[in-house]
């Protein structure tokens, strides 16, 4: 018996429910996957690609050798050359790969298919199971903005203006700039992207009796189009969805200094 030969056949004909996961479920800032067990995994894998093949083979008008099939899996190859001739066997075989491959394709084509449908019709935002990004997309993408910290309707929006106070050598510095990307390791934000950024060290408050208070000081523009912060050194961050006036859109460094008046 070749244990070797079964694995590989049947995880051949696993692929096309991974396929269809894999299109559905990855992509930019997706969501990290189910922590399933080994078990748990096969099982919901095998269910979906066991249907893929029934409905495959209903459509299918050929001749079937399952009799061959049955052996490979079994792994029992003994007798195969007695069965079947050796170019009637090369010829099966190039079938059979070309009928998963077929398959495959058309799995992981569904997956991205109703990875559209699902964000076209906002049913990701709408039931959690479905959702197909990771958190930190919806929230600075102008979602989970209600009471409850669930996601709603899409926020109206501009520009994403971003404060952020960070830990440096020098002191607790605030950085303000317009958001232009972020990268994240499945749901842990990793490091974010600002245009035109400000720069504001954190002075004490004299007038104020609270220990601790701070207020930024002067704004500094720092050379460069882009800056980059890890958020492993952010100790918060503040987020503003700006609308910009129809007749007259503000430049990011007037609406970096209107987003971070006030005390911090």
């Amino acid at each position: 018996m070749n244990v070797a030969l079964s694995a590989i056949i049947l995880f051949i004909l696993l692929i096309p429910g991974i396929a269809l996961y894999a299109g559905l479920f990855t992509g930019n800032f997706s969501k990290p996957g189910p922590k399933l067990s080994l078990l748990e995994g096969l099982f919901s894998t095998g269910l979906f690609s066991l249907l893929v093949h029934c409905i495959a083979l209903l459509l299918i008008r050929d001749t079937i050798r399952f009799d061959i099939l049955i052996k490979l899996i079994g792994g029992d190859i003994k007798d195969l050359d007695k069965m079947v001739p050796n170019h009637e066997f090369k010829r099966l075989i190039l079938w059979f790969a070309l009928y998963n491959l077929i398959l495959d394709v058309i799995c992981f084509i569904i997956g991205k298919l109703l990875r559209i449908l699902i964000q076209h019709l906002q049913w990701d935002v709408k039931v959690p199971l479905l959702r197909v990004h990771n958190r930190w997309w919806y929230l600075l993408n102008g979602y989970y903005l209600d009471e409850l910290g669930r996601p709603g309707d899409r926020k109206v929006y501009d520009l994403v203006l971003v404060d952020a106070l960070v830990n440096t050598g020098a002191g607790a510095m605030l950085y303000t700039g317009y958001l232009v990307d972020f990268v994240c390791d499945g749901e842990d934000l990793q490091r974010i992207y600002l245009q035109t950024p400000l720069r504001r060290t954190l002075v004490a408050k004299d007038t104020d009796s609270r220990a601790g208070t701070a207020a930024p000081g002067d704004a500094y523009s720092l050379k460069g189009d882009l800056l980059c912060l890890f958020y492993k050194d952010i100790q918060n961050i503040s987020v503003h969805f700006i609308i910009a006036p129809e007749e007259d859109v503000a430049s990011l460094e007037q609406a970096g200094e209107m987003a971070s008046e006030g005390d911090v």
